[in-house]
């Protein structure tokens, strides 16, 4: 059989500078061209050599203070700013920023990423599908997992083994839920129906098993 070779998609596309508004390539990252790019570096070195020249630089290995704990620290770069306990804090902390800005100026592509992974999980086998909304596969549990809607908050009924049980369960939650009988009480009365017969199954099955 013949291995599909994945083509990946280029990263370096088209983008719009942030400062004169010219088209040219870049990463993902890139916000400005080749030509503002020098500039503003030009720029950062003029405003290095003022400071510097004002007394205003710290030089590499003095000691600084973390701007978030406070702890001393040696400066080993010139953006420095941090201890490593509070650096990876604070990068996580930009990088979930930008991430939440990417995804709000970009919902659609946002939704169609996160669809094409789950489908590209569920290919290769890593995610399993139930094919019944509000049954779905729980990865740490290893169990199928039922669950309902109620008033904007999501209520688990069961965890089993038996993907037909935990269907069951959802569905008799549904009905109650059209009826309009569905309550915080009614879900808890089905948890404890179907975890029930689930115990009850897998204590026939293991029984089963150790027979053999």
């Amino acid at each position: 059989m013949q291995r599909k070779i994945r083509v990946s998609k280029p990263t370096l596309l088209p983008r719009v500078c942030v400062n004169c508004g010219r088209t040219f390539t870049g990463g993902p990252r890139a916000r400005y061209c080749p030509s503002c790019r020098t500039e503003r570096r030009r720029e950062a070195e003029r405003e290095y050599r003022a400071r510097k020249r004002a007394g205003h630089v710290t030089e590499l290995g003095s000691i600084i203070h973390c701007e978030i704990c406070g702890k001393e620290i040696e400066k080993t770069s010139g953006l420095r700013r941090f201890c490593p306990e509070c650096g990876a804090a604070h990068l996580k902390e930009v990088d979930n920023k930008q991430s939440l800005a990417w995804k709000r100026d970009n919902a659609k592509k946002a939704i169609a990423a996160k669809r094409e992974f789950s489908r590209r999980r569920t290919a290769t086998g890593e995610r399993k599908e139930s094919g019944h909304p509000g049954v779905y596969w729980n990865k740490e549990n290893e169990k199928w997992q039922a669950h309902i809607n109620l008033n904007g908050k999501q209520y688990k009924i069961l965890y089993a083994t038996n993907l037909e049980l935990a269907v069951k369960a959802r569905k008799a939650a549904e009905e109650m839920k059209k009826a309009g009988n569905l309550t915080i009480e009614a879900i808890e009365e089905l948890r404890k129906t179907y975890q029930a017969i689930n115990s009850e199954e897998e204590r026939e099955l293991e029984e089963k098993n150790n027979s053999l």
